[in-house]
């Protein structure tokens, strides 16, 4: 009996050796069907908003002669212009900062006078009241007609298909007085979780001419889209992108030394890759939650219930709160919460409750452009440099490359026990 148990556990030992090594070859490949679908989903994103950054660029062009200049060419020959030339005020005539004597009125005294205002407004910094740019802005097709309609912030996300099926009503049981951060206290939970539903087993862009140009195509169009893709997916609750982003920004946690990051992350992809079809399903419906109508508006768990703790706070009287109190503010949650949307309708006061907030973001968007025209940073063919004009380490441009060498060893070693040659990546 004996001999055969072991033989059980020693041939359930090699399947599930099998399949992880079947896993991790599929990782270690990136080219199967399910990664292409992850890149895929990536790049829809990606063409989405450079179709969009471009329809802007197009509103933002005018023809001058016979040459096509925007506003940013504009700033920029305005900027260079303040920084080498000085005119009088009221005067036509512009002349050298260096000069002494104006070339219009051959004076001394107004060329000084100008000097000296442009010397305090310098000092001063002034906050340009007007700008004429055209902010970025997405476009969608207006129900039943041809007529396309800017999205407001609570529909910038609407591209993106939702798996948010209504708001989720969060209830408040009595509260636990230990360390929710303890491993014990995650065993525990998940033991009398298990118990109740009767589980007693949980063993289960190539070129290096233009370095600069390289660097931030990979910076932009790859981890900082990837981001951008990572907020979309939690807020429209949609486990696809998700999944993309996730893979499309995975060697960011491998290209320096982050090990506690590069282990969430293997095995995070490993898990989903291994996990039941019936636990998948679950998983991907609930990547993230809505507690409002507003289907833009998903977050994880972690940060519901985060803002519900700080909701349960406000109500509780200043100084040490008592085990009572605590019980008590749990248990009238609901009847509170009630009594402060009645009172809020009652005052005329509005809820910021399942509404975006804008980034506001787009003069410094404006301003990082004039910086990269005027600099004409991207179309530098000599040492990679910063857009501050710092040098930056050569390898840099093959950060992806290294980085993917890298986590591929991780895998190997880590997750397969295998012996390498050490290497310096």
């Amino acid at each position: 009996m004996m001999d055969e148990k072991y033989q059980k556990e020693d041939s359930r030992t090699q399947q599930e050796q099998h399949v992880l090594q079947t896993v991790t070859d599929e990782i270690l490949s990136q080219s199967s069907e399910r990664f292409i679908k992850l890149e895929k989903s990536h790049f829809e994103q990606l063409y989405y908003f450079i179709d969009s950054a471009i329809e802007v660029v197009m509103k933002e062009q005018t023809k001058n002669g016979n040459e096509v200049v925007d506003c940013i060419d504009r700033r920029v020959e305005k900027d260079i212009q303040d920084e080498l030339m000085i005119s009088l005020p009221q005067a036509v005539q512009v002349n050298r900062k260096r000069k002494l004597i104006c070339e219009g009125c051959n004076g001394r005294e107004g060329l000084k006078a100008a000097k000296e205002l442009k010397k305090k407004t310098s000092d001063t910094i002034v906050k340009e009241k007007s700008i004429s740019y055209v902010k970025l802005s997405f476009l969608q097709e207006a129900k039943n007609t041809a007529i396309k309609v800017e999205h407001d912030e609570d529909n910038v996300y609407d591209h993106v298909p939702t798996n948010h099926k209504a708001s989720h009503q969060i209830t408040i049981t009595d509260p636990v007085f230990c360390n929710p951060n303890s491993y014990a206290t995650v065993a525990m939970v998940l033991r009398k979780i298990g118990q109740d539903i009767g589980i007693y087993n949980n063993n289960v862009y190539q070129s290096t001419q233009r370095p600069n140009f390289k660097y931030m195509m990979d910076t932009v169009c790859r981890f900082s889209q990837g981001i951008v893709n990572f907020r979309m997916a939690i807020r429209r609750n949609n486990s696809d992108l998700l999944k993309s982003a996730k893979y499309m920004t995975k060697e960011l946690f491998h290209g320096r030394q982050h090990p506690k990051y590069q282990q969430i992350e293997v095995n995070d992809t490993i898990q989903d890759m291994l996990m039941p079809e019936n636990v998948q399903i679950i998983n991907d419906a609930y990547s993230s939650i809505t507690t409002s109508e507003n289907k833009s508006t998903g977050q994880d768990f972690h940060f519901v219930l985060e803002e519900k703790n700080r909701q349960l706070k406000s109500w509780i009287p200043k100084g040490m709160p008592t085990d009572t109190i605590w019980q008590t503010v749990c248990r009238n949650n609901l009847f509170l919460e009630k009594i402060k949307e009645n009172s809020m309708f009652m005052f005329g006061i509005h809820s910021d409750k399942g509404v975006s907030k804008s980034l506001d973001i787009d003069d410094a968007v404006y301003s990082f452009r004039c910086n990269l025209r005027s600099t004409d940073y991207l179309n530098k063919s000599v040492d990679h440099t910063s857009v501050s004009n710092v040098a930056l380490d050569e390898q840099l441009v093959h950060f992806i490359e290294k980085a993917t060498s890298k986590r591929m060893a991780y895998i190997r070693t880590s997750i397969l026990n295998e012996e390498i040659e050490s290497t310096v990546f």
